[in-house]
């Protein structure tokens, strides 16, 4: 009988045992998704952030265009319209001189004048009305443009264009700016490691995929080629689609997790690149 008896006991003893094993693993899964979807929130929130504080830096930039258009307002069209455009020409100057980031401030007006504040003399065959920071400004009827980035074969940086069609005192034509887009975004690195977080990164593309940032010297824009996201080898862009998404590998053979938010005035793409095992090792723990 007691032999039974201390059968049952063990019996139900271990039963109770795989219950609770069973239990604490349920909860301990529950408890890892959910503390996974947090900290996925906070990377979108740490990205939303950082492409905030990148569109700040491009606003800044957009005080240059308002000035821009200001002095053009200031200066109406007059009997002696020369005399008016050089009053024009002269704030473009004190503009320019203002702002360090500014490779060149300039107005192409639609009575043929092209105005701008760094002294550059067009060639003979220069027609303002033929570039697309003009054409795509006109289409745009008011709205920013930002053009395609091109490297400068003068001192190879990289710049993009940024024009607004404009119809005011009487003008009416394209103002515009070309930022180095290195000197705009000189404190990437500083932004991030800021964040405290070992071996993460941010890298920037515009609208259509091309990196006008990257960490990796090996991706940064040069005279010969701006790469494409999707050609370097590294799907970043798979691997940002979703929350759920997989670790990959990154050019240096990390792991990595990525997460993409925009830059709303521009249309640039952030991304922002932790190592995985930041990532694991705190849902681990």
């Amino acid at each position: 009988m007691k032999s039974l008896k201390l059968k049952m006991i063990l019996f139900i003893g271990v039963l109770c045992a795989a219950l609770l094993a069973v239990e604490c693993g349920v909860i301990h899964s529950k408890t890892k998704a959910q503390f996974e979807k947090t900290l996925n929130e906070s990377y979108n929130i740490r990205t939303s952030y950082f492409s905030a504080v990148i569109n700040g830096w491009l606003l800044e930039e957009m005080g240059t265009m308002m000035a821009v258009e200001t002095a053009v307002e200031a200066n109406p069209v007059a009997d002696d319209v020369e005399t008016a455009q050089d009053r024009i020409t002269n704030a473009l100057v004190a503009i320019s001189n203002e702002d360090k980031i500014a490779d060149m401030v300039y107005i192409q007006l639609d009575n043929g004048a092209f105005l701008n504040g760094s002294g550059w003399i067009p060639p003979e065959d220069f027609d303002g009305f033929t570039r697309a920071w003009y054409k795509d400004a006109v289409a745009a009827k008011g709205a920013l443009c930002f053009s395609s980035p091109y490297v400068s074969a003068s001192n190879g940086t990289l710049m993009v264009a940024v024009s607004k069609y404009v119809n005011v005192s009487g003008w009416s034509g394209v103002i515009a700016v070309d930022i180095s887009v290195d000197g705009l975004l000189a404190d990437m690195d500083d932004l991030v490691k800021n964040n405290g977080e070992d071996e993460a990164y941010l890298f920037v593309t515009t609208s259509d995929g091309e990196i006008i940032y990257h960490p990796n010297n090996a991706f940064k824009p040069t005279i010969e080629e701006i790469k494409k996201i999707d050609g370097v080898g590294i799907d970043y862009i798979t691997a940002a689609a979703s929350d759920d998404a997989e670790a990959i590998n990154d050019y240096n053979g990390i792991p990595i997790y990525v997460t993409v938010k925009p830059v709303y005035s521009s249309g640039w793409q952030v991304y922002y690149v932790s190592p995985a095992k930041n990532f694991d090792g705190i849902t681990d723990s």
